[in-house]
């Protein structure tokens, strides 16, 4: 359960009504160190309140409190989930600390981290779906990512091109095009992460790391579609 600045834990698996109770107890015990004026229609409140990820996002049972889990792999790291009907997390509120740089894979989505209510892009909703689903299985450390056929291409940024040596990267590209078609200073462009070698050796025996092998790092203009930006 979560509430404002604070999360409680029900560590000793109480039932839920009960745990709740304890938890409402906590917030009364609150109400004289609130620092505020007293609300005219609720008088004295508690400063720690219930936040929304406590209650059903059902329709029609929005004031009825859900068991809400936590996944936490650090302390910026993390899902907050309720469980439907066949044991799937819903995810209520999440972080993406380390996946802010990464353009959304799915071309048609926009950037908005706010629309479903979990503070984070649609794919990296779906992410922590992946991850959450594997830790409930019988298999925690094998997370299925490649759930979309998106998620199978290289993964790609955002940056620009503010510096004259990105923009010899891009003599070739430019050479018998149009102006308006060329990569120009301050243009948005995309690059793509490749695989290291070393997680590709960690998953096949056979290949060996050759420390002299530079890492590639492809490019292309900015496109909002990552496929067909993969194949300019």
């Amino acid at each position: 359960m979560t509430l404002t600045a604070w999360p409680f834990a029900n560590t000793e698996n109480l039932p839920f009504n009960e745990f709740v109770g304890r938890v409402r107890d906590v917030c009364h015990w609150f109400v004289p160190l609130n620092p505020y004026e007293p609300d005219p229609k609720k008088g004295a409140v508690s400063i720690l309140e219930m936040e929304d990820q406590n209650f059903s996002k059902e329709k029609g049972n929005e004031n009825t409190l859900e068991p809400l889990y936590c996944f936490a792999i650090s302390a910026k790291r993390y899902a907050r989930f309720n469980r439907d009907v066949e044991g799937k997390p819903i995810i209520r509120k999440a972080s993406a600390h380390g996946l802010g740089h990464f353009s959304t894979p799915y071309g048609h989505e926009e950037e908005s981290r706010d629309e479903r209510g979990s503070g984070v892009r649609l794919w990296e909703e779906d992410v922590w779906k992946q991850i959450i689903s594997a830790a409930l299985g019988d298999r925690p450390r094998e997370v299925d990512y490649a759930f979309r056929s998106e998620m199978l291409r290289p993964a790609n940024s955002r940056y620009g091109s503010t510096r004259p040596a990105v923009l010899n990267w891009f003599k070739r590209y430019n050479e018998g095009r149009p102006y308006a078609e060329q990569v120009k200073p301050f243009n948005f462009l995309l690059t793509f992460f490749i695989r290291r070698q070393e997680d590709i050796a960690s998953e096949d025996p056979t290949y060996e790391v050759d420390p002299k092998l530079d890492d590639i790092r492809p490019v292309a203009p900015y496109e909002k579609d990552g496929k067909k930006a993969q194949d300019l």
